[in-house]
């Protein structure tokens, strides 16, 4: 041993001292030793954990309420051609006939108006204003102008400003205004125009010119004298040009407003200006986020024109046709070729109001009897909404929810005492209570909702898609839209802490961690009636084990709810829809679990109801009370 050293002779009772201490300081150090290696081979013991069994799933199917009509604004927008050409191709007028049976179609009702547009060399419009009307103060004869030109570039120049008014003045409402334009004319755009150096030797010049340092055509093309104006004859996207491209159009006398985008020697009326144009009103539609719009295009042809009568009034139907399906391509709407007057019809596109469409704001499910708190869900054995705890802290029955059985219950009671209420004391609140009855199932009776100013007949007084009762449960204020917003400051608004079944006024996270409600929604698309439909599943749901409540003394039992609540897409800020199923479940600890593997059958759509409905909650899904 180290540290015991024997120097010379020892005496028997040294040496037996010595070997005494020798063996007590081995056996000593072998015990630690020994000690030592036991304490590092096995684990620390664990408690035992008594197994619990008491999470469900719901899951259900469900669709969104189907579109419904309602009064939004249908404009109708008509651009028509007022060219000379249509003397010959319309001679009886017959073009008024069909933009009477339209406008008289919808004559008077207040969700479709009007505005027109007419164009030749000068644009003409009705209201002068810009504004859209009906009726509108226009006459047959002014219905039925035609006069020299066809200003395509004019005509969409007018259309751009009149629509962009419009949008702009017409606020949010313009998110749901469906705008209709129908492009009509019998001809290609007039005059098309274009720098000297754009131009190109038609079919009836020989020889390209040159442009000469002035941008003039050198030599000079040939010359057309009417009165005393001579005017310049060139071609141009291979169109003989007319002589107006070339003119100072102040010498003529003629409106101001005549070709207000035409310059001398500049571009006009051509194909590429046209179709920037179009792309110009498609973007002011989407920058407003228009509910609808569509530009259709209608081309009268007449095929059996004479050669002469078509040679005089420059038809040209192949740029016209070409223009027009472009038009109708950009602003997505259609492309119709009538081969004569009588077959036009204004009549043959879609007019019908854009329908109010639903939208999914949440879906979620509630135990009733189970009160969030900072260690996870207390019982709520009454599913009154206050904890068996706090009701026997306040000295109110546990097992009732109306403990002093003056129809407020006792939630309201216990929360409203600053306002003289007394959950265990009838006499007050000196308002007594005169209907218990719960029209709107938001889980306040009509007497506890005129107690705190909220409607009973809305389930959801300040539309933030939380009913009112379980705003009071969750410490939120019905008359408040605040499930977005966060009282406890922990970074979860109202709103989610509500879905997932926490405090909403609690900074708790490891209660959310360990026991929220978990959620799955799965888009499964629309049907042929446009309602959005989702697959819902809800697990994680803890029962609770309460206790025989006044209805039943069998312990054990959960109300649980679903809840699906949906807004118009138009205005879900204003107005939204509940409906809601029961379920049933029974948890007695330590596994006793019903239904028992935990999963209710999967509930269809037609099994949600509307909260209205007096027979919404009569029936609950899953195992059923057993007779006292």
């Amino acid at each position: 041993m180290r540290g015991f050293r024997y120097h010379g002779t020892a005496s028997t009772l040294d040496m037996e001292i010595h070997m005494r201490v020798v063996s007590r300081l081995t056996a000593s150090v072998m015990l630690l030793c020994l000690g030592c290696t036991q304490e590092r081979l096995q684990p620390p013991k664990k408690e035992p954990r008594a197994a619990v069994d008491n999470l469900v799933s719901i899951e259900a199917d469900f669709c969104t309420a189907k579109p419904e009509d309602v009064v939004f604004p249908v404009k109708i927008l008509l651009v028509l051609d007022a060219s000379g050409s249509l003397q010959f191709l319309d001679e009886g007028g017959l073009r008024v006939r069909a933009m009477r049976q339209l406008l008289n179609r919808f004559d008077g009702d207040p969700a479709v108006s009007f505005n027109i547009i007419q164009f030749n060399s000068l644009t003409y419009q009705y209201p002068p204003d810009g504004t859209f009307a009906n009726p509108v103060a226009v006459t047959d004869g002014e219905l039925q102008l035609a006069e020299v030109l066809t200003d395509y570039q004019a005509a969409l120049s007018r259309t751009y400003q009149t629509l962009l008014n419009d949008m702009t003045t017409s606020g949010a409402i313009v998110q749901n205004t469906k705008y209709v334009v129908i492009f009509f004319s019998d001809g290609a755009p007039s005059p098309v125009c274009c720098p000297c150096e754009d131009e190109t030797a038609g079919f009836q010049v020989a020889t390209r010119f040159t442009c000469d340092g002035n941008g003039n055509p050198d030599p000079p093309p040939p010359t057309t004298q009417v009165g005393s104006i001579v005017y310049e004859e060139r071609y141009c996207e291979n169109v003989q040009e007319i002589p107006l491209c070339n003119l100072d159009l102040m010498r003529t006398g003629r409106a101001v407003d005549a070709y207000p985008g035409l310059q001398v020697n500049g571009n006009y009326n051509r194909g590429y200006q046209l179709e920037q144009l179009m792309r110009d009103i498609v973007d002011l539609a989407n920058t407003f986020e228009v509910g609808s719009f569509q530009f259709h295009t209608i081309f009268l042809n007449n095929p059996t024109l004479p050669a002469a009568i078509r040679q005089i009034v420059g038809v040209d139907e192949a740029t016209a046709r070409a223009r027009m399906q472009s038009f109708a391509g950009i602003g997505g709407g259609t492309f119709i070729e009538a081969q004569s007057a009588e077959q036009l019809n204004f009549l043959s596109f879609d007019f019908t109001s854009i329908k109010r469409a639903f939208g999914l704001r949440r879906a979620m499910v509630t135990n009733l009897n189970a009160v969030p708190g900072r260690d996870g869900p207390r019982v709520d054995s009454d599913g009154d909404g206050l904890a068996d705890e706090e009701e026997t802290r306040e000295g109110s029955n546990f097992l009732r929810q109306d403990s002093d059985m003056d129809g407020y219950r006792d939630l309201i009671e216990t929360r409203m005492r600053n306002r003289g209420m007394n959950a265990v004391d009838a006499t007050v609140p000196f308002q007594p209570c005169d209907s218990r009855a719960d029209d709107d199932r938001d889980l306040l009776n009509n007497c506890e909702e005129l107690f705190l100013n909220t409607n009973p007949t809305l389930p959801d007084t300040d539309y933030d898609t939380i009913p009112d009762g379980l705003e009071l449960r969750f410490g939120l204020d019905p008359n408040l839209s605040d499930a977005d917003l966060d009282y406890d400051f922990d970074g979860v608004p109202n709103g989610v802490e509500v879905n997932i079944g926490s405090d909403p006024r609690l900074d708790d996270p490891r209660a959310r961690d360990r026991h929220s409600i978990r959620y799955r929604l799965e888009d499964k698309g629309e049907t042929l009636d446009r309602r959005a439909c989702f697959g819902f599943t809800a697990s994680k749901v803890e029962l609770q084990y309460t206790q025989g409540r006044d209805t039943t003394p069998q312990p054990g039992w959960n109300d649980l709810y679903l809840w699906e609540v949906e807004s118009p897409q138009d205005n879900g800020a204003q107005d939204t829809r509940l409906r809601v199923a029961c379920f049933r479940g029974r948890y007695l600890p330590p596994d006793y679990k019903d239904p028992l593997n935990g999963t209710y059958r999967r509930l269809q759509d037609t099994e949600l109801r509307e909260v209205y409905d007096p027979n919404a909650l009569d029936k609950c899904w899953g195992p059923q009370f057993g007779v006292p």
